[in-house]
């Protein structure tokens, strides 16, 4: 089935989110951008010369979830495990600056945080480097992230397992959330908590209210190959069987996105049409804006058209992107007049 658009409605629960408390799992990233023009090739090997303008940095990974939940105005707190470094510091500066709680990550001396790097000339990005470890954490730190997880869910409405696939997220983390499924503490109308997931282990997700893989990943997970979004159907239906998800969302890009419920209900939603700039940190958004929704009482369906108007707006921006409560609203009311 498609979607109906009740505008009003929708801006009601965008209302909502100030102030509601968000917790935030997962990969902690440094995304940095370097800025420039090519206007030659090396003398030294066949490679463009980019002459830098200017650099930025961004909260990326996990961090961007939350930012991308705090700029809408939820109190949100990060959960995971950051490194003793000049990266992790900034990362933390970053934080704070953006009004996220970082009292829920553990530092690990002997980890770096990770940092990618990437080269952008003339609205194209050139390269990525990365500075990473995809090392599995000791028991110590992971036993502490996750007490620390714990601890937080318990005041939290809501939150995101934002797996980026550097270690954070194991297996160790699914009889937490199996435990807090089972004692009511956890769920679809209690505290939903939405899996951003990474690779072929999903049982490290078991527990999970909703789980919201992209094409690429549920093509891997399932595999089914989608071309179509009754290929799309078909992957959601054996991972919400594999893992006992209340809600399965895969997005599928130029495609829009399915959304699979109990009952087998599905809703098809089509991407709502803008130039697209850059699609780096959409999933973010879509995370961030679908669980925000159902921690304020929204639908799976409303929650999805939600995060479906803010991944067409970030879109519109070169790396990651936050949009604000009235700059949601706009898409809402602008997809609506289209029905």
């Amino acid at each position: 089935m498609s979607a109906l658009i009740d505008v009003s409605k929708l801006c009601s629960y965008i209302d909502k989110f100030k102030g509601v408390r968000q917790v935030v799992f997962g990969d902690l990233i440094l995304d940095e951008y370097v800025w420039g023009s090519v206007e030659r090739v090396s003398p030294e090997a066949p490679i463009v010369v980019v002459n830098v303008k200017s650099e930025t940095l961004r909260l990326g990974g996990a961090a961007n979830v939350a930012n991308n939940m705090s700029k809408l105005g939820a109190d949100v707190t990060i959960c995971g495990v950051i490194g003793e470094d000049k990266i992790g510091s900034t990362c933390l500066d970053l934080l704070a600056s953006e009004g996220i709680d970082p009292l829920g990550l553990v530092s690990d001396a002997e980890r770096p945080t990770t940092k990618k790097t990437r080269v952008i000339a003339s609205s194209q990005q050139i390269v990525r480097v990365d500075r990473e470890s995809t090392d599995s954490i000791s028991e110590e730190v992971m036993s502490k992230s996750l007490q620390e997880f714990s601890k937080v869910i318990k005041h939290s409405k809501g939150g995101v397992i934002s797996d980026y696939g550097k270690g954070v997220v194991d297996n160790r983390l699914s009889p937490l959330l199996s435990s807090l499924k089972s004692t009511k503490e956890i769920g679809l109308n209690i505290c939903p908590i939405v899996v951003d997931p990474k690779g072929y282990n999903y049982s490290k997700y078991i527990g999970a209210t909703a789980i919201k893989p992209n094409k690429k990943e549920a093509t891997e997970i399932s595999g089914i190959r989608i071309k179509t979004k009754h290929d799309a159907c078909e992957a959601a239906n054996f991972i919400k069987s594999q893992g006992s998800y209340d809600v399965v969302m895969v997005t599928l890009g130029e495609l829009g996105l399915i959304l699979l419920e109990d009952n087998n209900k599905t809703t098809e939603l089509d991407t709502i049409a803008q130039e697209v700039f850059d699609v780096t940190g959409a999933g973010d958004t879509v995370s961030a804006v679908f669980t925000l929704s159902l921690s304020v009482g929204a639908s799976p369906e409303e929650a999805a058209i939600l995060a479906n108007c803010a991944a067409a707006r970030v879109i519109r921006e070169i790396g990651n992107a936050t949009l604000e409560p009235d700059e949601l609203k706009a898409v809402v009311e602008f997809w609506g007049k289209e029905f």
